[in-house]
């Protein structure tokens, strides 16, 4: 290696700033972040870095193209764990780096795309796929949604080279080993199939997928408990996919995949049930109120996707707007409580932001075809539609996300014909939520928008440039959306 780039290796592994964010912010990883994939086992993790810790003043060590692929692992791990470090965390670490978070993380993230473009493909086994992957992940997080894309794509592309597509294994190869491949897998076609449904992106992986499901009993901390592993909530969201691609579309009709999501949805073990959850082990294994309100929103999120298809084909259906009407609103009530849970700290999880404007969006679309106010659940429908403004509200200064939905519905909710009393309760029900717990006192944007401006007409929203970025005749800017949300059927039918 010529010297600038040995230099860049060693500056990265001897770093003491590195040291301290690691220490800081490692064990946060696996509080607060590992469960969202659950790609990573602590204990290996840990003697791994211990072993890396040792002998990072060894030059031929840190140029191995192994110990490359550790080092972006560890700095993936950091980066990533401090986009969820909780307040007290984040404020030492500024205290003691002399750095913003934000910079902190974004700092670690190109560190580790710096060492990763030294890799050649197929090098450095499973450790390098995981990191790639968590590189994916922090810029999802970021709402960088086609730079995540593509780094999902190097990940798979990554784990096809060392045969984790098809379950290969070595005889020296141990049942733990084999088990991390196949969970960064799960991850991996969980995440692609997510991308499909939600981004309409190709597959990066082929349809077919017989690749065995890791353990769902090992635990990833190495804690005993009696709590299921972190692991099986992945398995889980997996299985409903594959089941559902299981058949080529047309073969299977609404109802028939409706009833296997239904079917899915109330075969969820008694620990993440829709009904009456066993939350016995809830205070021991905190990660299970987040498992078990993702899956929830997943169930619905699926439904809600079959109907839109449905409406699609057949808009004046009205048994279908009825029964997709019903799914978004128990959705959105499972997203109200997604986002009082994560809020603020895990504000960057995707689902948090994105599946409460989603299902705002699509509710605004049944409401502005309801000319004749013949919906038999639209006050309900409204006040959905204003707790989604109130979490994209309350996002703004949190993520990407927050911004660019609050601009949307926005856009959206000015083109509906609501009846006074439907506008007053909308502003009120926006305010009131934004001023619980004196939440937004913080918040750098200063006051709660008033009932009146939230629902304000949309010839005044134009005049004060409100969201149409200083002209009436400029498309509405969809921020990190763009590119990525299918707008395209929305914005004609709003004439925006």
């Amino acid at each position: 290696m010529d010297d600038p780039v040995l230099n860049m290796i060693a500056t990265t592994a001897q770093s003491n700033d590195t040291a301290k964010s690691l220490e800081l912010s490692g064990p946060s990883f696996f509080d607060n972040v590992n469960h969202h994939y659950c790609i990573l086992y602590q204990p290996s993790f840990q003697a791994s870095y211990e072993a890396w810790w040792s002998r990072r003043r060894d030059v031929s060590y840190l140029c191995a193209i192994t110990t490359i692929a550790l080092t972006s692992l560890i700095l993936r791990v950091c980066s990533n764990a401090i986009q969820f470090l909780p307040k007290d965390g984040q404020d030492r670490l500024e205290s003691e780096l002399g750095d913003s978070v934000t910079d902190l993380s974004q700092l670690y993230h190109e560190a580790a795309n710096s060492l990763s473009d030294l890799l050649p493909p197929g090098v450095a086994g499973l450790v390098n796929a995981q990191q790639l992957f968590l590189g994916a992940t922090w810029l999802k997080a970021e709402a960088n949604f086609v730079e995540s894309w593509h780094m999902l794509a190097g990940s798979v592309r990554q784990a096809q080279e060392i045969g984790i597509d098809t379950d290969k294994s070595t005889p020296d190869m141990t049942g733990y080993e084999l088990d991390s491949r196949r969970r960064l897998w799960c991850a991996l076609d969980t995440w692609d199939r997510f991308m499909t449904a939600v981004f309409n992106r190709p597959r990066i992986i082929g349809s077919e997928n017989s690749v065995p499901y890791p353990s769902t009993t090992l635990s990833l901390s190495g804690v005993s408990s009696d709590a299921p592993s972190a692991a099986l909530a992945k398995v889980l969201e997996n299985q409903l996919g594959r089941v559902l691609s299981g058949t080529k579309p047309g073969n299977r009709s609404l109802e028939e995949s409706l009833a296997t999501t239904e079917n899915w949805m109330s075969a969820l073990p008694q620990v993440f049930s829709f009904l009456a959850p066993e939350k016995r082990c809830d205070e021991d294994a905190p990660w299970l109120r987040f498992q078990r309100l993702q899956l929830h929103c997943v169930g619905y999120m699926t439904q809600l996707a079959l109907m839109k298809a449905a409406l699609g084909v057949e808009p004046q259906q009205q048994n279908y707007i009825e029964k997709a009407t019903d799914i978004g609103l128990l959705a959105m009530c499972v997203c109200q409580e997604f986002f009082d849970l994560c809020f603020p700290q895990q504000a960057k999880y995707f689902m948090v932001s994105f599946c409460p404007f989603d299902i705002a969006a699509f509710l605004c679309s049944l409401l502005l075809r309801d000319r004749n106010r013949t919906l038999s659940k639209r006050a309900e429908m409204v006040n959905a539609v204003g707790s989604a403004l109130s979490i994209s509200f309350r996002l703004r200064d949190y993520t990407k996300m927050g911004e660019s939905t609050w601009t949307i519905l926005n856009a959206l909710v000015s083109r509906l014909q609501l009846a006074p009393g439907e506008n007053e309760a909308l502003g009120n029900l926006v305010r009131v939520h934004n001023l619980d717990e004196g939440e937004l006192e913080s918040m750098p944007r200063g006051q709660v928008l008033s009932s009146e401006r939230v629902t304000a007409p949309l010839s005044e929203r134009q005049d004060k440039n409100i969201f149409f970025g200083g002209s009436t005749e400029e498309s509405l800017d969809l921020g990190v959306l763009d590119g990525v949300w299918d707008w395209q059927s929305l914005s004609s039918e709003f004439n925006l």
